[in-house]
């Protein structure tokens, strides 16, 4: 699910449960964010502890009913993947927020895109697409 004007500021949202070689699932989540604005440019897919997943659903699904609050989502692995989505004001107005780094490799630089702005019918297809590519376990 593309966030954001596809002409400047935007990021790609996808997720799909931990597989192994052997066809099984695993608990976590991989969750991959590729943000863009302008001439800058990140991907960076990072694996996220399935509490944190459920968490994450449960604050967009009440975002998405009171357009009112955030929903936050970060990688197991400290500050390599910040995905946060919230209503930037009293109108309703949805935006997000992403921060992607390299965490394993010294001195990678940091991407940070702030206020991706979206229209807010934006955010059910979001929830819809993150709830059916990772279901309940």
């Amino acid at each position: 699910m593309i966030l954001g004007d596809a002409s400047s500021a935007h990021v790609l949202v996808s997720a799909e449960p931990e597989a192994y070689v052997d066809g099984t699932k695993g608990s976590e989540v991989w969750i991959t964010l590729q943000a863009k604005s302008q001439q800058f440019a990140a991907a960076q897919a990072s694996c996220i502890a399935r509490s944190g997943w459920q968490a994450f659903l449960a604050a967009l699904t009440k975002l998405e009913a009171s357009r009112r609050g955030e929903a936050v989502l970060q990688s197991a692995v400290p500050g390599e993947l910040l995905f946060r989505v919230y209503a930037s004001d009293h109108a309703s107005h949805m935006a997000a927020d992403v921060e992607l780094h390299r965490a394993d490799i010294a001195g990678t630089p940091l991407l940070r895109l702030t206020r991706i702005v979206f229209d807010p019918s934006e955010l059910r297809l979001l929830l819809e697409e993150l709830r059916n590519a990772v279901p309940a376990v």
